[in-house]
């Protein structure tokens, strides 16, 4: 982000930045720490960003750098010359403090930050080291309580007292040192030269005399030279060093010695070049570090890790949540209690209307310590931003959404944006109608996200916004918002609005509803097909972890402190290499010496409690990336230690076999699906926890992987485990490992030779070119017609006996193929005509077919036949074969129907393919259904090919399609799945009119139009408007909580525009695209407030309040509907004026466009308001005052 960016964003906060906190701050849960886990390979982190500059003008050659352990945002540094005195800043460079030790200083050179004689406090170490010349006889080490400091104080300058000198000499004589760091687990000093090669490491330990000079103890060196600054992590398992020109990762596994970590080869990671930058230090919470230089007003850098050292990433979901209430704060203590990397929102961030004098107390409350650039009232913030929202429809509700966009520093435009934390790649998404750059598929935003995934190199990728594209709550499935996002790339797509917790499996790609964050819980309605898992027992929140393997995603209720609900594995596009689980991957672990029993070895066993590391797993050995506990008693060693991984398989029958390479000492066994795979090392026969292992194992053999075959049959599609349990061979056995990886060949997919190839591009007449270049051209019979659309055209089929005629059945066909792929873009108009398929085929609705039942008898039926098929649910694929024999004996039909429901009068692409043994549909670039096959399919028919109809061997027809189709092809050969959503990628044909908007403008009264209806409802009471009132026929409609002629009466208004979706003339057809609709109503008395709700009950004039659809009252069908759009504030002010006032109602006439009913709107007072909001209705005697919609559209 561009320095002036992020002024500008700061510049925005400070009205709300200096609005008191209104409650103490609610401190944050932190989970507790691995100890089992063991860093071996270098984190990511990304290039250095310059947080700020330094202010201090007395900071004139900065050498050390220490973060703060007292306070967040607190950076310590000092001059690297006889300067006695420590800098206070912020992470920006912001002066605090001047801090004064008042000790001799001869050249410091580091700081550092550790333990000391005090039990719990936090002491700064200031490294008296630097001998240019190598002559001095003893060095200090000055030590002194660190002071108390506050990121947001003035600049202060103090005297320090109680400053501890420990003085120190070599035992080899004078060094040049100005490396420093302190172990934060035992207190002892240890010292690193610079000028040595390599540099040499001197240990001090604890308890250090200030009385006396102590003799520092040589450790060993490391394997460069040059060291001019160090820090550790606050949890001591990380080291970073550097030198002028680099910076050096270390890992220090539990157990293991800073100068034996140091000992290693390092690793290298980013480091911006700065005129004689000597400090480094990680930020207090160890999620990065920084780099400081000497000079005045020079930049310090932060570089942000993105991944743990094992190439893993957790991050949590949480969505609708923003209304500062227990639920959500028990979903915030769920959360807080994981410490995630990263917390992504999926929308309604801030109830009730976004407003900025509610957003840190909905927001940074909870969540403060995930917030980077936090500038509210109930903490410090992070220091790296570790929050990343999506915008909801509540949060638009303040004009232009700008409490939001003030409050959060984002990348991108903050309203739709994208980042990578380790193997994962986040894009984030605005799915509301005000968004600006539209969220149609074919939007500005749309196009963007489809480059961006495009260009994705991450092993994931994550798509999440708010308004869920399918959903059974009720707010239902958003159509507008049904992207292809699995044939762009995407690999997990997470929404919310409604208020539930819902898996939902479209084509293959998981979509997760999680709207559970603490607003308020929804019912489940009729569930949509590809429901899998629904919840809405409780609030909760997801946790994710990820690695390049594999990501599984949780979601945990908030019972019990957190209890497993769902689970799922995403595993990333496999590729032709087979492998499933990689040597050194992440494995859980249980290795609290406790017999688990056999069900521990299941796909269904909950291990959400199991520690996790990277393989190699063990102890004993040296080489462990992740070391494991063997109990309390050295020689009582546990003797049974399990492992678990999970990965996920889209096609087990791609895999032709499986190979198992195991690494185990002592012995193993092994589990797939909770089937045994392979024994190693252990006796015949059961196998207990109290197993010992056949004999004890060392050597190379400890090391040396074991190959098995495994039964590719025991995978299964979706999730699979593989378990395995180490066995020691005795009580006092010294070691144990563990790694394992699993691979298969992956069976090739023929590719496909294009054989047919119609654009119906070439205009009027009686064919229509192949544009293959195969001559294969089609000819139209009956009403086919081509028509223009966009720059090119496509084929009308209005499914009386018209249709596309391919091929007449002759011998030398090109289309009577054993292996073949059929696709084509289509949009469903109406009702056609089925045909059957075949003896045990199938009625469908002909696309592109090869034959069909015969009615004379004859034994042949459909060589091919790509359809729809009606189905309880509506319209789904469908397609049907015969499988090839010899003489005229028919074969069997193999009719294959989809799951997924299509839309008229909206695009879609279907595709069908046959591999020789695999029966595959594809709805929209995603899998829709497979069936194996046992025969190649009746290639030698004699029946006619056609599109729209189909065709037995005379050429008779049967069958009609009515709508429009386009880009139709036969290919020899079945393409594989990528193949598929790759042409679906390309989009959508353009439709007839497309890009040439239409208006729509109904007033009633105005241009003809009669079909408006609305009325104002009173609440009961004893008021002159008397009980239960309903106002049908004024010229005004009131709004209020409270009536203007009965303090104790509200009243609401229903508005409803008929006639609005249609096939005439000023009606907006079925189907189309809305590009906006906005209801202009003429406010004659100003209020607070209101906010306007799509009904979902039918209503008429005569209703009054208690009698609304049957019974039910006007309050029980407002608490129904989540709104449409808010304006105004629920403060009792007067925040909506006298005038025209324009509100956004797209996202209603959408939803009527894409087939909900228009039921209209009620339109309600805000709770807190007290001032009615009063507009002239369709009554009023001047016409252009009268409630007005006007939509602009597109045709689909």
């Amino acid at each position: 982000m561009a320095n002036d960016d992020l002024d500008r964003r700061r510049m925005r906060r400070t009205a709300w930045a200096s609005r008191p906190s209104a409650e103490p701050q609610r401190r944050a849960l932190i989970g507790e720490r691995l100890e089992s886990r063991c860093l071996l390979a270098a984190p990511q982190f990304l290039g250095g960003d310059i947080r700020g500059v330094v202010e201090t003008p007395e900071l004139v050659e900065a050498s050390g750098l220490v973060a703060s352990r007292r306070q967040a945002d607190v950076l310590w540094t000092h001059n690297d010359n006889g300067d006695s005195r420590l800098f206070a800043m912020t992470s920006r460079g912001e002066h605090l403090g001047i801090y004064d030790t008042q000790a001799p200083a001869v050249d410091w050179e580091d700081l550092a930050i550790g333990p000391g004689p005090q039990a719990g406090t936090d002491y700064i170490y200031i490294a008296d080291t630097g001998d240019n010349a190598q002559v001095r006889m003893t060095i200090t080490v000055y030590r002194v309580a660190e002071p108390a400091v506050r990121s947001d104080q003035s600049p202060v300058n103090v005297n320090l007292s109680g400053v501890a000198a420990i003085s120190l000499r070599y035992p080899d004589g004078s060094h040049d040192a100005e490396s420093l760091i302190v172990d934060p687990d035992t207190g002892d000093i240890y010292i690193i030269t610079k000028r040595d090669t390599p540099s040499r490491i001197y240990r001090a330990a604890y308890p250090q005399s200030t009385s006396t000079t102590t003799t520092l103890q040589y450790l060993g060196q490391l394997t460069w030279g040059g060291a001019l600054s160090g820090d550790i992590s606050p949890d001591g398992r990380e080291i970073l060093l550097k030198d002028f020109d680099d910076a050096f990762y270390y890992s220090r596994p539990v157990g293991t010695s800073i100068a034996a970590a140091l000992a290693v080869a390092p690793e290298s990671i980013p480091y911006t070049t700065q005129r004689l930058g000597e400090g480094i230090s990680w930020d207090g919470q160890g999620r990065g570090y920084f780099t400081n230089s000497e000079g005045t007003h020079e930049p310090l850098y932060y570089y942000e890790r993105v991944s743990d050292p094992a190439g893993t990433i957790e991050f949590a979901v949480i969505g609708d949540y923003g209304a500062d209430g227990p639920a959500e704060a028990a979903v915030a203590d769920l959360v807080a209690s994981w410490d995630p990397s990263a917390v992504i929102t999926v929308g309604d961030n801030n109830y009730d209307v976004g407003s900025a004098a509610t957003i840190d107390q909905n927001i940074g409350k909870h969540y403060q310590q995930f917030i980077g650039d936090y500038r509210g009232s109930y903490g410090p913030g992070s220091t790296v931003n570790r929050f990343f929202p999506t915008l909801g429809n509540h949060d638009w509700g303040t004009s232009n959404a700008q409490p939001y966009l003030d409050y959060f520093t984002l990348p991108g435009n903050e309203r739709y944006y994208d980042f990578v934390r380790g193997p994962v790649h986040f894009f984030a998404i605005d799915s509301d109608a005000n968004e600006p750059d539209g969220r149609a598929s074919t939007s500005a935003q749309a196009n963007w996200l489809r480059s961006a995934l495009a260009s994705s190199t991450a092993p994931f990728q994550v798509v999440y916004f708010h308004h869920a594209p399918y959903s059974s709550g009720p707010h239902g499935s958003n159509a507008t918002l049904q992207w292809p996002f699995a044939a762009w790339g995407a690999d997990l797509v997470l929404a919310g609005h409604d208020h539930t917790y819902e898996r939902i499996d479209v084509g293959g790609l998981p979509y997760i509803v999680n709207g559970l964050g603490g607003r308020s819980i929804y019912a489940f309605g009729t569930p949509v097909v590809g429901s899998q898992v629904r919840y809405n027992a409780n609030y909760g929140a997801m946790r994710a972890t990820a690695d390049a393997s594999a990501m599984t995603v949780e979601f945990h209720s908030i019972a019990n402190g957190g209890t497993l609900i769902d689970r799922v594995v995403i595993s990333p596009s496999q590729t032709g290499d087979g492998e499933l689980i990689d040597m050194g991957s992440v494995w859980k672990y249980f290795d609290s010496g406790t017999d688990l029993g056999t069900s521990w070895r299941g796909v269904a066993y909950n291990d959400s409690t199991w520690k996790t590391g990277p393989a190699q797993l063990g102890y004993g050995d040296g080489d462990e990336a992740t070391i494991v506990s063997y109990g309390g008693d050295a020689a009582n060693k546990h003797t049974t230690t399990y492992f678990r991984r999970a990965f996920n398989v889209d096609d087990p029958q791609q895999f032709a076999n499986l190979e198992l390479a195991l690494v185990r000492d002592d012995g193993a066994v092994v589990y797939l699906n909770g089937q045994e795979v392979a024994r190693s090392n252990m006796p015949a026969g059961s196998i207990t926890f109290a197993t010992l292992a056949s004999s004890a194992v060392g050597g190379s053999a400890e090391s040396t992987p074991i190959s098995f075959n495994v039964d590719p049959q025991l995978l299964v599609a979706g999730t699979n485990v593989v378990a395995a349990e180490i066995h020691q061979a005795n009580a006092t056995s010294s070691d144990i490992s563990f790694d394992l990886s699993l691979s298969g060949d992956v069976s090739p997919t023929p590719s496909g030779q294009l054989l047919g190839h119609w654009m119906f591009d070439d205009g009027g007449g009686a064919t229509t070119g192949d544009a293959s270049g195969n001559g294969n051209d089609a000819t139209l019979v009956g009403g086919a017609s081509l028509v223009a659309a966009g720059s090119g055209g496509l084929l009308s089929l209005d499914g009386t006996n018209d249709y596309a005629r391919l091929d007449s059945g002759e011998s030398s066909s090109p289309f009577g193929l054993s292996q073949f792929t059929l696709a084509t873009w289509f949009q469903r108009k109406g009702t056609g005509i089925t045909a059957n398929t075949g003896i045990g085929g199938i009625q469908a609705e002909p696309l592109i077919t090869k034959g069909r039942g015969e009615a004379d008898g004859d034994a042949r039926d459909a060589n091919f036949f790509l359809g729809l098929a009606p189905s309880s649910g509506g319209w789904v694929l469908a397609a049907d074969m015969e499988e090839h024999v010899s003489g005229t004996n028919p074969g069997l039909n193999h009719p294959i129907v989809g799951t997924r429901t299509i839309s008229d009068n909206h695009w879609h692409h279907a595709a069908a393919t046959y591999d020789g043994g695999t029966w595959r549909l594809y709805l929209d670039g995603a899998a829709d259904g497979s069936l194996s096959v046992g025969r190649p399919a009746n290639f030698d028919s004699i029946q006619w090919a056609a599109i729209g109809s189909a065709l037995n061997s005379s050429g008779a027809a049967a069958g009609t399609f009515r709508g429009w189709v386009d880009d139709s092809r036969i290919y020899a050969g079945a393409l594989d799945g990528g193949a598929i959503a790759a042409l679906f990628a390309q989009g959508p044909p353009d439709s007839p009119g497309q890009g040439e908007p239409t208006v729509v403008v109904l007033q009633q009264g105005v241009g003809g139009y009669s079909a408006a209806a609305d009325t104002m409802l009173q609440e009961s009471g004893t008021g002159s408007r008397g009980a239960d009132a309903n106002h049908s026929v004024t010229t005004q409609l009131s709004i209020d909580a409270k009536d203007p002629q009965n303090t104790n009466a509200k009243s609401m208004a229903l508005l409803r525009f008929g006639n609005l979706i249609g096939g005439a003339a000023g009606q907006v057809p079925l189907g189309a695209s809305i590009d906006s609709a906005t209801l202009a109503l003429a406010i004659v008395s100003p209020g607070s407030g209101m906010s306007v709700h799509q009904m979902l009950r039918r209503w008429s004039n005569s209703d009054t309040w208690n009698t609304l659809s049957a019974g039910v009252s006007a309050d029980g069908i407002e608490a129904a509907v989540e709104p449409v759009v808010v304006v105004g504030s629920g403060n009792g002010s007067a925040n909506v004026g006298s005038g025209l006032l324009t509100l956004d109602v797209t996202a209603s006439v959408q939803a009527w466009a894409n087939g909900a009913v228009n039921n209209g709107w009620a339109l309600r007072w805000l709770e807190g308001g007290g001032n009615g909001v009063d507009f002239l209705s369709s009554e009023a005697s001047t016409a252009s005052l009268r409630p007005k919609l006007t939509v602009t559209y597109r045709p689909s």
